[in-house]
């Protein structure tokens, strides 16, 4: 048996891509979609298939896959975690891989906390040598005999940047051909997401409860929601406006 805790925000296993494919330098937008897979002590596992089809984009809004959401016992966290120390190479892995994979940009991030290691493993661009262990977290699937359904989270990062040089630019679509909606949140000034940026260089975003993220109609399938072109309060400012998700453990 491997031993792991067993708290609802005890994260066991989780693979990431990486924040390196959630910044867009063109126009300076956060667009993280979160962790890949995540197993809770509890069994949770909150994930996303790459096998499952993405939501229509509906210009300019962009819309992430869905989360979903699923209940393991504890011989399947067993299974899970042996797979994965064992097939999977955590075992034994070192905390840094470099491979030269070719067209590949970014990092794959494994986290492991049991069997007594509490371990972080990065491989930067590629998959190898932990390719059988990302490809079943990245298609974790129902086929598994697992129950699963739409993960709707409690909490949402918002991000929000002023648009006006992306759009003069073209690098963002012009909101006079694909329109824009007035400012949601009459208690909430723009400022309060415009801080400054952090040690990691991202831009400022506020936590949003799931009531004041459901005013924008948009939250509904648990996934990312970018490029939402709001209307400041003036009357006059464009902003482009992300909503993701925020894990328990966050």
């Amino acid at each position: 048996r491997i031993d792991h805790a067993a708290g609802p925000t005890d994260v066991v296993l989780r693979f990431d891509n990486g924040p390196d494919l959630g910044v867009s330098e063109l126009t300076g937008e956060i667009f993280q979609p979160g962790p890949e897979f995540t197993l809770y002590g509890d069994g949770t596992v909150i994930f996303r298939n790459e096998r499952a089809q993405p939501p229509p984009a509906e210009d300019p809004i962009i819309r992430g896959r869905p989360f979903m959401i699923g209940q393991l016992d504890e011989e399947q966290v067993q299974s899970l975690l042996r797979f994965a120390f064992g097939e999977g190479g955590l075992g034994d892995a070192c905390e840094r891989y470099e491979t030269q994979a070719v067209d590949y940009f970014g990092s794959s991030i494994f986290t492991i906390r049991a069997g007594g290691l509490n371990k972080r493993v990065e491989v930067f661009g590629g998959e190898a040598p932990f390719a059988a262990l990302e490809d079943h977290l990245r298609n974790f699937d129902p086929g598994t005999g697992i129950p699963t359904s739409v993960w709707v989270p409690d909490r949402y990062w918002g991000n929000l940047f002023e648009a006006a040089n992306a759009i003069e630019v073209g690098v963002l679509p012009d909101p006079r051909e694909v329109g824009s909606a007035p400012w949601p949140w009459p208690g909430i000034v723009p400022a309060a997401f415009l801080g400054p940026p952090d040690p990691d260089g991202e831009q400022g975003r506020r936590v949003m409860s799931a009531a004041e993220a459901a005013v924008l109609g948009l939250s509904r399938n648990g996934g990312v929601v970018q490029r939402i072109y709001l209307l400041g309060p003036d009357g006059a400012t464009i902003y482009s406006f992300s909503l993701w998700p925020m894990l328990p453990d966050e």
